[in-house]
């Protein structure tokens, strides 16, 4: 598991490093950041950690008089979930067409999960693409009308808000940073694999063990998109024991104790290791609280690093 986070990020710091005239980005920025993020999700619902590690990079950067806007970071969280989602799918078809015993509710979904990476790409592909047309209409000016111009000046925070979440996806457009970045997301996978593997065999459960781990690797994944109560505990091994113990000769009862050792296993690096982060940053859980709502706010408005004055042709005042 701990490999695991080491290649996640990885893939965070190719994206973060792609972005133009980004700030020196080291591993101990973004690992603190991470493990945080970690803590958060475990003790809070709707994967609110991962606005906490936007908080938590941004303000170590600051520490040191680096620079980079909410909104740019935030696009960077963005193709990191897009590498590890098309990984995460392309590893998963293979299990799925490779692995023996994986039973046909598996299979399709992964087949929806697969669908599911697809359309999240095109909307990444989408954001650039109108990003793009953006900055050559406003390049070659227009004529506003009366009736365009409120819904101009409108959209200027929303053109630069998108334009900034742009900046944070220039690692599809880097060769020689995305072919390590897709590489390590594989192996962030392989090694969580490979703990739930271990972890069978730690709790004696025989039989088709690569099965298994493929079954509850999936399980896992496809319930951490949208946890319901603080760290999924009591969904996450309700769900890894149905989908054991009627897909494998497994008892319910071995499943569910197996659920609570592989999250335990889990919880203990995630949450403890950012228990540790938290306190090597200095900050309280009322700090990030606080934190995390200026950083809500600073998304949902305009970016601190706006566009080139060159970029943004503001409509003429009217009356």
């Amino acid at each position: 598991n701990l490999v695991s986070v080491a290649f996640k990020a990885t893939v965070w710091k190719e994206g973060l490093e792609s972005v133009p005239e980004a700030p020196r980005i080291a591993y101990r920025d973004v690992v603190p950041a991470i493990f945080i993020g970690f803590l958060l999700n475990t003790v809070l619902i709707a994967r609110i950690g991962e606005v906490g590690r936007m908080f938590v990079l941004q303000r170590r950067l600051l520490k040191d008089g680096r620079r980079m806007s909410l909104p740019t970071i935030g696009g960077t969280l963005v193709t990191e979930q897009v590498v590890l989602g098309v990984t995460l799918a392309a590893l998963l078809l293979g299990m799925a067409v490779t692995v023996q015993g994986v039973p046909d509710t598996a299979r399709r979904s992964v087949y929806v999960l697969v669908a599911v990476t697809v359309a999240l790409l095109a909307g990444v592909i989408a954001l650039e693409a109108f990003s793009r047309w953006r900055r050559r209409r406003v390049g070659h000016g227009y004529e506003i009308d009366l009736a365009g111009a409120w819904w101009r000046t409108a959209l200027v925070s929303g053109e630069q808000f998108m334009h900034s979440m742009a900046r944070g996806h220039r690692l599809f457009r880097d060769p020689r940073r995305a072919a390590p970045a897709l590489a390590a997301g594989v192996l962030s996978w392989v090694a969580q694999l490979a703990g739930i593997y271990w972890t069978l065999q730690a709790f004696g459960i025989d039989g088709n063990r690569l099965g298994m781990a493929s079954v509850v690797f999936l399980v896992s994944n496809l319930i951490g998109l949208l946890p319901v109560v603080p760290g999924n505990v009591g969904v996450f091994q309700l769900a890894v024991a149905t989908a054991l113990s009627q897909s494998f000769p497994i008892s319910y009862a071995s499943a569910f104790a197996f659920g609570i050792g592989l999250q335990a296993i889990e919880v203990a690096l995630g949450a403890g290791l950012g228990f540790l982060f938290l306190s090597v940053e200095g900050l309280s859980f009322g700090q990030v609280r606080r934190g995390l709502r200026s950083s809500v706010d600073d998304v949902d408005g305009a970016p601190a690093l706006p566009l080139p004055v060159a970029e943004v042709r503001r409509p003429a005042a009217v009356g």
